[in-house]
């Protein structure tokens, strides 16, 4: 086999690979696009990212109003502990970040089963709703708002849950 039919075979082997790239690609992009395909679950899921990186700015903004620019954007070898309102927003991030897992977990388990309802419709945005109380109540400091968001979503999860079973 001379050179030339080996740069032949692999050129076009290469384009082969590129045009069936291409082709999943869009098949991809299409299914992407295509929002009639999400659920309302779905959709209160993706709120929930977008609350999840308004948990992370606010804890990450309000820890670089009280330290500095210049010692956030530096290696941080000594830690400075966040205080007042700081330290309430990365505490409620971290309680976000930590309740979003079960909040994931009880809506992947409804899709799998197929058991969603508009009950649990309803539940999910709730939850999300709560959180997003959650963070407002937190970071503003008002004794016992807090827990009362907080248990919103948990009773919003719990009904979630019962979907499963009911």
């Amino acid at each position: 086999m001379s050179d030339d039919s080996v740069l032949y075979f692999a050129a076009a082997a290469h384009e082969q690979m590129l045009t069936g790239v291409a082709l999943a690609g869009a098949a991809r992009r299409d299914v992407l696009i295509d929002s009639s395909r999400m659920t309302g679950e779905l959709w209160s899921l993706f709120s929930a990212v977008v609350l999840g990186l308004v948990h992370v700015s606010a804890d990450s903004f309000s820890y670089k109003a009280q330290v500095g620019n210049e010692y956030t954007v530096g290696p941080r070898d000594d830690d400075r502990p966040r205080a007042a309102v700081a330290g309430r927003l990365h505490r409620a991030a971290r309680n976000y970040t930590e309740n979003l897992v079960l909040f994931v977990a009880v809506l992947f388990l409804l899709s799998a089963a197929r058991e969603s309802s508009p009950m649990s419709l309803y539940a999910a945005w709730v939850w999300v709703g709560a959180r997003g109380a959650y963070l407002l109540a937190y970071g503003s400091g008002i004794p016992w708002t807090r827990t009362v968001c907080w248990q919103i979503a948990m009773v919003a999860l719990l009904v979630m849950g019962a979907d499963l079973f009911v």
